[in-house]
């Protein structure tokens, strides 16, 4: 979800809505945006931790809104949740046979323009981080 920031707009539950956006919604689609789903165990588990809390205080929402993060946050709760991410990690053939079938697609555009920054990146060294494998 992108606005221009206002106080009168409001997000949805999981970013995936707004509503009071002056204006409404541009003709254009000037401005692209790539969800990056995958993440390092530590960034996921930070990710299960904040969100499954956040769940299990909150008695007004259905069951049924967030089911994955609960989930999750039952196996963090659970001490297996590295192994289960683990297990969800495609290893190096699955992603051959996922590229060979058309089921994944090389996509290089974030990787394209975060190199294009690295001569004028304020911290180059922590820019060049996020191009390290783990």
């Amino acid at each position: 979800m992108c606005h221009r920031a206002d106080p009168g707009v409001t997000i949805g539950f999981g970013n995936h809505s707004a509503s009071g956006v002056p204006g409404g919604l541009a003709a254009e689609r000037p401005l692209g945006i790539l969800h990056v789903p995958d993440r390092g165990l530590e960034q996921f588990t930070r990710k299960v931790a904040n969100a499954g809390s956040a769940f299990a205080v909150n008695t007004r929402l259905d069951p049924g809104i967030g089911w994955h993060m609960r989930e999750d946050y039952q196996l963090l709760l659970d001490d297996d949740l590295a192994r289960t991410w683990s297990q969800r990690q495609p290893d190096a053939s699955a992603v051959s046979a996922g590229l060979a079938e058309g089921t994944l697609v090389r996509d290089s555009r974030l990787t394209d323009r975060l190199t294009e920054l690295l001569p004028t990146a304020v911290i180059p060294d922590a820019l060049k981080d996020v191009f390290r494998e783990e």
